[in-house]
């Protein structure tokens, strides 16, 4: 069983970055206080959603509450700015709550809000994200459509990091729809775009992706040369759950190669790194490849020991 990435990065566009856990009450406690004191102005509006993408990993119920805030504030203030980012937060809330079609409602009127104000590179977030809820429900061609809507407007745009997540999303639904070689097209325009970039590991995540591809295309060898190269870049930056997952990938390609002891090095070697940094995500998958080995070889062995 192969692990395939995908990086979504603007569902998440009012996520900041984690801080360590008693650094993050201390800011919420901070911006709580800040919000006591607040009027009702958009200054609150922001605060509000500064407290919400601070929530949306710890209490999605905390987080759906200050997003809602924030849309009845930016409502009643009648700022089409602050209601922009309110539906997007309780989009995302929603997203990650399995509410696909209250997602997709309100990632609609984010979308129709950020036309009203030709806000360029919110349109293309919208369009980015209602696209995943279509790609989340398998609809590819609605998903595309809006992926390739993204896309154009970010082509306009002088920031080329903006591409990045849409390229990828598109090369994801090509993977489902196993339009293989158009996958390629889509994950290569985004490792290009990542060289030189600080986006290290998302290159990593790049380069499996690709090699899956051609593990898909039956080009084993050229499959392994970038799980391999992924790997080099993670063990680089010690990033252990996708070393994880690089690994469990080298040690498919091996096992396909039916050279099971390299096959059987890598997934023990996964299994390992799993269970210390308690990555349970992974456990069944590399416990199954295991057994697999295991009965190719007891089979094999089977085969032989009947032959004349």
């Amino acid at each position: 069983m192969r692990l395939h990435f995908t990086v979504s990065l603007f569902i998440m566009m009012f996520c900041v970055s984690q801080s360590p856990a008693q650094n993050m009450q201390t800011v919420i406690d901070s911006l709580h206080k800040k919000l006591n004191q607040a009027k009702d102005d958009t200054n609150k509006v922001k605060l509000l959603l500064s407290i919400e993408s601070r929530f949306l990993d710890a209490s999605k119920d905390s987080a759906l509450n200050y997003a809602e805030k924030a849309a009845t504030l930016s409502k009643t203030l009648e700022w089409q700015k602050g209601l922009l980012d309110a539906y997007t937060a309780l989009g995302t809330v929603y997203y990650f709550t399995a509410n696909y079609t209250k997602a997709h409602d309100n990632f609609l009127s984010a979308l129709r809000v950020a036309k009203t104000l030709h806000e360029e590179e919110k349109i293309g977030n919208a369009n980015m994200n209602v696209g995943m809820v279509y790609e989340y429900r398998n609809d590819y061609f609605n998903a595309l459509d809006c992926y390739f809507k993204a896309l154009k407007v970010f082509d306009d745009v002088k920031d080329s990091s903006l591409k990045v997540p849409v390229l990828n999303n598109i090369g994801n639904v090509y993977m489902s729809l196993k339009n293989y070689d158009n996958a390629l097209i889509y994950y290569n325009r985004m490792s290009r775009l990542l060289e030189g970039t600080g986006y290290i590991t998302i290159q990593a995540n790049v380069l499996n992706n690709i090699g899956d591809v051609y593990n898909r295309k039956g080009e084993k060898d050229t499959a392994l040369a970038y799980y391999q190269r992924a790997l080099e870049i993670n063990k680089k930056y010690k990033d252990s759950e996708n070393i994880c997952t690089n690994l469990i990938n080298i040690g498919n390609i091996y096992q396909q190669k039916k050279n099971y002891t390299v096959a059987l090095d890598n997934y023990f070697n996964a299994y390992g790194i799993s269970k210390r940094i308690k990555y349970e995500y992974v456990y069944p998958m590399i416990v199954m490849n295991i057994g697999e080995v295991y009965f190719c070889i007891a089979t094999d062995n089977s085969r032989n020991s009947i032959q004349p």
